[in-house]
């Protein structure tokens, strides 16, 4: 779809984000509205560019492993006794 971007939307990804940084929009919903309302991007295409112009939630993660996270404590010991 990116690659095709240009071509179905009149711009390119990056004169999209352009467009999109100065509105100091942050939400994935609220980036897709502007889109759909006020340049006629379809669903698609909007979710496509929206999801590239948020920043990434990945920085934010929390260190360690999840799994690990779901055992511990209480948790652990059930199901160590259960593993017997």
């Amino acid at each position: 779809m990116i690659a095709s971007l240009k071509q179905k939307t009149g711009r390119s990804l990056e004169e999209w984000q352009e467009l999109i940084r100065p509105t100091s929009l942050t939400k994935h919903g609220q980036i897709m509205k502007l889109l759909k309302e006020e340049h006629g991007v379809s669903h698609g295409y909007a979710n496509q560019i929206a999801l590239r112009a948020v920043p990434s939630s990945s920085a934010e993660a929390p260190a360690g492993n999840p799994i690990d996270e779901m055992y511990a404590g209480p948790k652990l010991d059930c199901a160590q006794s259960t593993m017997r």
